[in-house]
């Protein structure tokens, strides 16, 4: 269990949190519109950003995280990227399941938005973690794709704690749904 306590943090002169509390239990999924502060928390939890005051704990030492943006090393092939954080058999097989194994050589800029996709989760879900921080996993994914690519997140067996956007995404994920309330008093609900 994650738990938050006095969590207070901004950007500049706009308060994002000013005081959060709240526990996080194994795949949890926050949800909220955009704005509301889903990425700079899993950014918090994760310790990619430093808060002004409050503390996090229960945390794994290992995380994989899945950013908004791909993030793949575009000199590099799909593989290779998978492959810095796993071995090849391993790198390959997520590759292969996630519905790339034809395209293992294929470098990111030559790939469709959602194949981009596919390969970035394909290297998270590779990862040795203990918790899986998935920020939009699905974006870019038709929903087909999307129910594939959630069966395989779960079927991982590795707690995850995700930000999403749709009502669609959290139901095929499953989980504990946690809203953002999205309004400037930024608590959780």
């Amino acid at each position: 269990m994650i738990s938050i306590r006095g969590l207070r943090f901004r950007y500049g002169d706009r308060t994002v949190f000013d005081g959060l509390d709240m526990e996080l239990g194994e795949n949890a999924i926050l949800t909220a519109p955009s704005g509301s502060g889903k990425t700079t928390l899993l950014k918090l939890i994760a310790g990619l950003l430093v808060p002004e005051a409050g503390a996090i704990s229960g945390v794994p030492e290992r995380i994989a995280f899945l950013f908004q943006e791909d993030r793949l090393l575009p000199w590099y092939s799909i593989l290779k990227n998978a492959e810095l954080v796993s071995d090849r058999a391993a790198a390959s097989a997520m590759l292969e399941a996630v519905g790339l194994g034809d395209k293992l050589e294929a470098r990111p800029g030559t790939l469709s938005g959602g194949e981009r996709r596919r390969a970035a989760l394909a290297r998270a879900l590779c990862a040795e973690a203990d918790l899986l921080i998935l920020d939009e996993p699905f974006k870019g994914l038709d929903p087909p794709l999307m129910e594939a690519m959630a069966a395989l997140i779960r079927s991982r067996g590795v707690p995850y704690l995700a930000a999403l956007h749709s009502e669609e995404e959290t139901a095929a994920l499953g989980g504990t749904a946690v809203r953002l309330k999205g309004d400037d008093s930024d608590d959780f609900s």
